[in-house]
């Protein structure tokens, strides 16, 4: 697995009221980029509807407080985007009237609990201690990151070293001391840093380090004196999980050498030094020594393929692409020729500066070009075979040997010397079978200083002729009465020239 860090942007502000602020307050949501908004002293009532403070990407988590013994006052809020994946409230933890638990689902299996909080100045140092005593039995610290954030209303109080301020009131000492003991207890410490000591409002308590204040903006609302915005940042580990990887391996081009001779300079090898065995003091040099690798050399990773690790991409990027023009001439073959798609139903050919259209001239040329091809091939000098070559004798080849070899063709995956497709040479062989054809076709044996092409058994002189039935077999095949005894004269001419030359 790949890891990486991720950022979640936290808002957490006291508002005093909100009711007379909505529509201020959903524009300024809008224009924002917060994961998490934590809001407190609400002042919210059932007549106030999530839609019309978020906007639709937020989750809402609220806690109104029941106008019975108050008229207003009090309420918390938590709103998550959804881009942070599946969230939960956890109503086992909303062990006091005003307060929210969100379970968020993180990458790497660590789940985060985000409990918001609101305690009123007169609330008695007792329910709070109450409240955290029941929390204690639920609240798993050692599975979860936990913060633990809201309005406390405990000002006075040094949360660093958990003692009273000097001239504090006693009951603010009271409240303070119900707040430290129950979260160090629970492993949670402190993290805002103080603004105003004396009146310090707003806290947050976390059980993990990657977490730091950013210097506060002008807020969803207008700032408050006793109140100020934080903004605080989390950062989480994201996991990217390659199930498609095959293995992985050291990127030993993106190492850190400078980090990894400082991790190793500054090791203790004395348990290296010490032992008198040489089993032990090999296996402890290894896991240092890997251990320092792992910390200054990144790991990459090798996905899964059904090529063998040794194809080069270039080779695999014109095999994933011959398979893909395979698949699509295989799903409507009547469209392609030569590998082109026909744009209408004649067939245009641009033979030296001359664009011909009749099938008869764009035959002649083909025949002209193979002609001139195979003339250029016989000028060449052929040296003869030595007697004392271990090669073997050229075999003949019959006119059933070139008919069966072509009936044997396969269509889906066989194309001609010039990629011609393998359907176009079997279906016109076939229906130029006429007789004179064929007898000019027979004088052709193979010679002793003529040379095969591979394995193939291909004469050169049947190069060109397999090539004249293809060109006048298509245009026989496509229509047959515009085929006269005069275009097998011109076949049975040049034909016999090529034989004779």
């Amino acid at each position: 697995m790949r890891i990486s860090v991720t950022l979640l942007a936290f808002f957490i502000k006291t508002l005093r009221g909100l009711r007379t602020k909505q529509l201020e307050f959903y524009d300024n949501v809008c224009a924002s980029n917060y994961h998490i908004i934590c809001l407190s002293e609400t002042w919210l009532n059932d007549l106030c509807y999530d839609h019309n403070l978020f906007p639709n990407q937020y989750t809402v988590y609220r806690s109104d407080r029941p106008y019975i013994n108050k008229a207003r006052g009090g309420g918390v809020l938590t709103a998550i985007t959804a881009s942070l994946g599946p969230c939960s409230p956890r109503y086992d933890l909303e062990l006091c009237s005003e307060c929210v638990w969100v379970e968020v689902s993180t990458a790497d299996g660590i789940n985060m609990l985000i409990g918001n909080h609101y305690f009123s100045p007169d609330t008695k140092p007792e329910v709070i201690t109450a409240y955290f005593r029941q929390l204690e039995n639920n609240l798993d610290t050692n599975s979860t990151r936990v913060m633990l954030l809201g309005d406390f209303n405990a000002p006075g109080f040094n949360w660093e070293n958990g003692t009273p301020l000097s001239g504090c009131h006693y009951y603010s000492k009271l409240k303070g001391d119900s707040i430290y003991t129950p979260t160090c207890f629970l492993g949670l410490r402190q993290c805002v840093e103080a603004v105003d000591t004396v009146n310090m409002l707003d806290l947050v308590f976390a059980n993990f380090t990657d977490l730091k204040s950013v210097p506060a903006d002008s807020g969803l609302v207008a700032p408050d004196l006793y109140h100020p915005p934080l903004n605080i940042d989390v950062l989480l580990p994201k996991v990217n999980s390659n199930l498609n990887c095959e293995f992985s391996y050291q990127n030993f081009a993106a190492g850190n050498y400078a980090l990894l001779y400082n991790i190793l300079s500054t090791y203790d090898w004395s348990s290296v030094y010490e032992t008198s065995s040489v089993d032990v003091a090999v296996a402890s040099l290894s896991v240092a020594v890997r251990s320092a690798m792992e910390q200054a050399i990144p790991c990459g990773y090798r996905c899964k393929s059904k090529f063998p690790n040794w194809f080069s991409y270039t080779l695999r990027h014109y095999i994933i692409k011959k398979n893909y023009f395979h698949r699509r001439f295989k799903k409507n073959p009547s469209d392609y020729f030569y590998g082109r798609k026909h744009r209408s139903g004649s067939i245009h050919l641009e033979a030296d500066d001359t664009h011909l259209v009749q099938p008869e001239a764009v035959a002649d040329a083909f025949a002209k070009h193979f002609q001139s091809v195979y003339n250029n091939h016989c000028c060449k000098v052929i040296h003869p075979l030595s007697k004392s070559s271990e090669l073997l004798s050229l075999a003949p080849v019959s006119d059933a040997d070139v008919y069966k070899a072509i009936k044997r063709l396969k269509p889906s995956n066989s194309v001609g010397l010039d990629g011609i497709p393998g359907f176009i040479i079997k279906g016109c062989a076939a229906s130029v079978s006429d007789s004179d054809v064929i007898k000019a076709i027979k004088p052709l044996r193979p010679s002793k200083d003529v040379d095969v092409f591979g394995a193939r058994n291909v004469l050169p002189k049947r190069f060109w002729c397999l090539h004249f039935i293809m060109v006048r077999g298509f245009e026989y095949a496509k229509d047959p009465e515009s085929y006269t005894s005069g275009s097998v004269a011109t076949g049975r001419a040049f034909l016999a020239g090529q034989v004779k030359g």
